[in-house]
Formats: C-alpha cells, structure tokens, sequence
C-alpha cells in the first residue's frame, strides 16, 4: 500500500515554478576592484569589476557564492567559505550581500526591470563607441518665442470651474461693450 506522506527528500525537493522565489529577479553584482568570471552549465561567464547584470536568483546566488568565497580567501578567511548554513556566518553574509540586490516586482517581465536594461545596454555601447553627450549652453528661449509667451499674460485664468467657458480677456469685454453702445 502507498503512503501518503512525503518523505524529507520529497520534501525539500526544489519545484520549478515561476512564483517561487528562486525564479525571481535580482541584480548580481561584481562589487570589487577585479574582473569576476565564474562558469555556468560549463560556460564561463565573465563580470567586469564593479559591473552588475540582472538575472534570476538561483544563477545570482551561484555566482555571489564563488565571488564571496574568492574574496574571503583573499583575506586568509578559508574556513568561512562555503558555509553549510550560510545565514549563520556573518563574514560570509557580509560579501554575499553586497553580491545580490533586490530589484523592482521581481518578476522577468517587470517592465521597469526590461526599461532599465534597455537603457544600461544602450548607454554601455554608446561609452564603448566613444560617444559624448553634445556640449553646448542651453537655450531657454528665442526673443521671438518669449515674446509670444508674454502677450498672453493680461487674460484671466478660472481655476474654479474647469466646465465653464473660457474667460474673455479684459480689454475684449470692454471692446464688445463699446460696440453695443453704438
């Protein structure tokens, strides 16, 4: 007969969902002074210094993993690399953190995440091309065009009632009194 219970190992067997919290979306970045690369899946994958790049949680969690363990054994730290319980180790937490950093609705179609990948991309390959932001005074405005803005200044403004008709300028009114006299 089959039992309906799960076993530990069923369990805390991870479940490929997209609302779980793995499948979130962070930002993983390369906090130090020195190019970073770390393979996935067999495939080496390098992070310029103090670059960053959005990505799912479990991949960022991989990466930040081998970065803090790279930078604590630069610091003589060995037996604080790869902890079994990784919450419980301050040292270890203190350069994971700095790895992983929340961002937006974390979800892969957030569109505030897309926008804003869309303009790091194009702002990195404009730096790359060696283009510049135009130099240059900003113009306030032509004479001609501050002159225009200006004739408009003797009309009233209602800000009360935004259904009625718009006012007549004072001197209009006193024009069409004029000529209903005669």
């Amino acid at each position: 007969m089959e039992s309906n219970v799960l076993t530990e190992q069923e369990m805390t067997k991870p479940v490929a969902a997209p609302n779980l919290p793995h499948h979130r979306v962070v930002k993983f970045i390369n906090f130090t002074d020195q190019d970073f690369t770390c393979s996935w899946n067999g495939h080496p994958k390098l992070f310029k210094a103090h670059d960053f790049q959005f990505m799912q949680y479990g991949l960022a969690e991989h990466f930040a993993k081998h970065l803090t363990n790279r930078e604590l054994l630069k610091r003589g730290r060995e037996n604080d690399t790869s902890p079994k319980r990784p919450n419980e180790n301050p040292y270890f937490m203190e350069f994971f953190r700095r790895a992983i950093e929340e961002v937006g609705s974390n979800t892969p179609n957030d569109p505030d995440l897309i926008a804003q990948e869309a303009i790091d991309r194009e702002m990195k390959s404009k730096l790359a091309g060696g283009a510049t932001a135009p130099e240059g005074p900003k113009v306030e405005g032509t004479p001609e065009t501050t002159k225009k803005e200006g004739e408009f200044e003797d009309i009233p403004v209602d800000d009360e009632d935004d259904d009625a008709p718009p006012a007549e300028p004072s001197n209009m009114a006193a024009k069409g009194a004029k000529k209903s006299k005669k």
